[in-house]
């Protein structure tokens, strides 16, 4: 996460420039070449709240899976999502934090997949994107009403 609304970017980033509040980002560096580093990719990830992602991965395709947790209702949620809708619970005016899973292709231009998860408190996501046979494991912490571990598989085709 940066709170840098100058963190540099690339034009075919999937968001050039920041939202408000505190920012997830996520850049591709390609290293092969002799001398100095070569940045692919580099762009801003979120809404107009907090944003923070613990962790990030590739699977064999080349797509990257990104997992943290947002107070942002308006986070980039893609059409068939598991859940559209940030969790409804706060303190005063200060929502909770929800999980989030999304998905970029390889580019890192195209969001290929991106859902909530949670309940009506902060829920925290402990995320590690396995390959299993084509499928993904993901694992969180939820603190709906009660608080419990969960762990999902995801196919290829992003389902649940």
């Amino acid at each position: 996460m940066t709170f840098s609304q100058d963190f540099p970017t690339t034009s075919n980033a999937f968001n050039e420039k920041p939202n408000a509040g505190v920012e997830t980002f996520f850049v591709k560096i390609d290293t092969s070449e002799t001398g100095k580093a070569e940045v692919v990719f580099s762009s801003f990830f979120g809404g107009s709240g907090y944003e923070y992602s613990n962790s990030i991965q590739v699977d064999p395709d080349g797509n990257i899976y990104i997992g943290g947790s947002t107070k942002s209702s308006d986070f980039p949620i893609t059409e068939h999502a598991f859940d559209s809708v940030l969790g409804d619970g706060s303190e005063g005016n200060d929502p909770y934090f929800d999980v989030y899973l999304s998905i970029f292709d390889s580019t890192g231009s195209k969001l290929l997949y991106s859902t909530y998860l949670g309940g009506t408190k902060t829920d925290i996501l402990n995320f590690t994107a396995i390959p299993i046979d084509s499928l993904y494991k993901f694992s969180a912490i939820i603190l709906f009403p009660i608080s419990y571990s969960a762990s999902a598989l995801l196919d290829r085709a992003r389902h649940v």
